[in-house]
């Protein structure tokens, strides 16, 4: 996209796809097959980081397994982040 000759109508149409995607993966169900598939690259346990009773620097939503926390903490502010970045430009 930051090529000389790519035009500003292909780029409005890439940053369309690219959040109509997101907004298409962003469920459970997806984020399942793509923890399932980063379970089976890493080479250790994916564990839940130790959380507080009162944290102030950083997100503490309860999660049950690592999956439903990274879900809740990391997926979905995430992909809210980008397709609200991506509605700005």
């Amino acid at each position: 996209m930051q090529k000389v000759y790519v035009d500003l109508t292909n780029t409005c149409s890439y940053a369309k796809t690219i959040k109509t995607t997101l907004q298409n993966i962003r469920n459970e169900n997806q984020f399942s097959i793509l923890f399932e598939q980063a379970k089976q690259m890493s080479s250790s346990d994916i564990v839940v980081p130790r959380t507080t009773g009162r944290q102030t620097q950083r997100s503490n939503v309860p999660g049950e397994t690592a999956e439903i926390y990274y879900l809740r903490n990391v997926f979905y502010p995430f992909s809210d982040h980008v397709i609200t970045e991506l509605d700005a430009r």
